[in-house]
């Protein structure tokens, strides 16, 4: 579940014209809250409706109306 809603983050992000890397920072053998978000706004041009549609597809399989973060873009 954890990994749904960083890929979730991150599909949002590059939605809205950010270059987005996720990645485990320290092993699991001394924290479980170990993947990080990097996100840094571009000028590349994104295609919104692909991203767009795999949000939705997302969004419907696990029951999520939207998402906090789909506020403050």
């Amino acid at each position: 579940m954890k990994w749904l809603l960083i890929l979730f983050r991150a599909l949002i992000l590059e939605k809205h014209q950010y270059n987005t890397k996720v990645f485990e920072f320290i092993s699991n053998e001394h924290t479980r809250k170990n993947v990080m978000l990097i996100g840094a706004k571009s000028s590349k041009k994104v295609d919104s409706e692909r991203i767009g549609a795999k949000i939705s597809e997302l969004k419907s399989a696990y029951q999520i109306d939207q998402h906090y973060l789909e506020t403050l873009l």
